[in-house]
């Protein structure tokens, strides 16, 4: 199943990192056959939904939009299901330092998505655009990012316990002792 979506995935032109493709930095979550894949195009977060493991894929339809979206170099949308609510992540925001870490959930399979709510605690923290999320059958959601709300990079998270209705106050994950962990690597 896993070489038929990245088939369909590369056959509908999204190819992760082609910096001439409109659509960029696709990402898939996948619970039985349905399949959710998001990417972006431009200023905005696009979502396509399978029903059957990948084999036809929804129209696109906007998650949301941002003036400015971290993509390329393993940046870019993330999406999981958390519960019966498929949740999506993004960072962008203004241009350089106001870009921040912002969700989107949907309770209906994707066809209607809330409004953004910005996940990390101190405005422009998550400017470096890197950053993953997981979530469980039961509605638990982790995000990380790096985070560069103090001199050096740290790894921050945030957490939800209702399905990306609400976030945590955010939490260091991990910091180096040396002061920085690596700004550049996913």
């Amino acid at each position: 199943m896993v070489r038929m979506i990245v088939f369909t995935v590369l056959a509908a032109g999204l190819m992760p990192g082609a910096e001439t493709a409109p659509d960029r930095q696709p990402q898939l979550a996948v619970r039985g056959d349905t399949v959710a894949m998001v990417f972006g195009r431009g200023n905005e977060i696009l979502f396509e939904r399978s029903g059957d493991g990948g084999a036809t894929f929804s129209e696109p339809e906007v998650v949301g939009a941002l003036p400015v979206i971290a993509l390329g170099r393993h940046r870019g949308p993330r999406v999981a299901f958390a519960g019966a609510a498929i949740l999506v992540l993004a960072i962008g925001g203004g241009a350089g330092d106001q870009s921040d870490l912002h969700s989107w959930r949907s309770t209906d399979g994707g066809k209607s998505w809330s409004k953004a709510l910005v996940v990390n605690d101190v405005p422009g923290s998550a400017r470096e655009g890197l950053h993953a999320l997981a979530a469980d059958a039961g509605g638990h959601a982790a995000a990380v990012w790096l985070d560069l709300r103090a001199p050096g990079t740290r790894l921050y998270g945030a957490f939800s316990n209702d399905a990306g209705a609400s976030w945590s106050k955010n939490q260091v994950v991990y910091e180096s002792t040396g002061g920085t962990i690596c700004q550049c690597c996913h």
